[in-house]
C-alpha cells in the first residue's frame, strides 16, 4: 500500500549549490575542479550554482552523473532571472 503512494513522490536530492558546499567542506572541491569534471569553466559553474544561468539538458545530465546522481533534473529551480 505504501509503495503505491510513494511512487509519485519525488524525494528531493540536492541542488548544485548544496552539493558543491558539501564537497568544499569534505574534499575542498572548487568550482574550477568540478567544472573540469563536466567540461564547463569555473565561471559557468559559478553562474549555475548561484542560479544565474540555466543549464542545458546535456549539462544537467553531466552534473547528475558527476555528482553520483545526487543532483537531478527535478532538483533544479529555474527562476525568471536565469537566462
Amino acid at each position: 500500500m505504501l509503495d503505491e503512494h510513494m511512487r509519485d513522490v519525488h524525494i528531493r536530492g540536492m541542488t548544485l549549490a548544496e552539493y558543491l558546499e558539501a564537497e568544499r567542506k569534505r574534499a575542498k572541491v572548487t568550482d574550477e575542479a568540478f567544472g573540469k569534471r563536466v567540461s564547463l569553466s569555473q565561471s559557468q559553474i559559478s553562474r549555475l550554482r548561484r542560479g544565474l544561468s540555466r543549464p542545458s539538458v546535456k549539462t544537467i545530465e553531466a552534473i547528475h552523473l558527476a555528482t553520483g546522481k545526487k543532483v537531478s533534473f527535478s532538483d533544479w529551480k529555474f527562476s525568471e532571472a536565469a537566462e
